[in-house]
């Protein structure tokens, strides 16, 4: 409200000022200057405002809509880091249940990702003779890098 109150009382007094001057000019060419010098300044001081507030309200808008697309964007990355590490947990434990059935051995591998979506420690469920074993703690230390001591065996 205050902006429009701003606005009217500036067009107001620049239609003053124009007034003034256009009555005060005296008469031939210099009148005629003056009039068109005081019709620029009513016409800047009507429509400034207005170009200013439009300004104003696309930058908002862009603002806003550069706001919304880093938020999409950081949502997307997340998203896409989340089901990245879910395929490659659920590759690495067939990976390692698959090594483990070349040995006729039914074992169920849980895999733990790090926070860059390494496998960092395993998870193996089942019982498996001890050169299988052997075979798989190789396997997921040269092939897969999760360290020996970080493989837990059950059942």
């Amino acid at each position: 409200m205050t902006d429009l109150r701003q606005y009217i009382l500036s067009v107001i007094t620049a239609a003053l000022i124009s007034a003034i001057l256009s009555e005060t000019a005296g008469k031939g060419s210099g009148k005629d200057a003056v009039r068109m010098v005081c019709g620029l300044f009513l016409a800047v001081s009507f429509f400034t405002p207005l170009t200013f507030r439009m300004e104003t309200d696309f930058s908002k808008l862009y603002r806003n809509i550069s706001e919304d697309a880093d938020r999409e964007v950081s949502s997307g990355k997340a998203m896409a880091a989340s089901e990245i590490s879910a395929v490659i947990k659920k590759q690495t434990e067939a990976y390692i249940e698959n090594k483990a059935a070349q040995f006729n051995t039914a074992l169920t591998a849980e895999v733990i990702l790090d926070d860059n979506s390494i496998p960092c420690k395993a998870i193996l469920h089942g019982s498996i003779a001890e050169s299988a074993r052997t075979y798989l703690e190789v396997c997921c230390t040269t092939e897969l890098g999760i360290p020996k001591e970080n493989l837990t065996w059950t059942g």
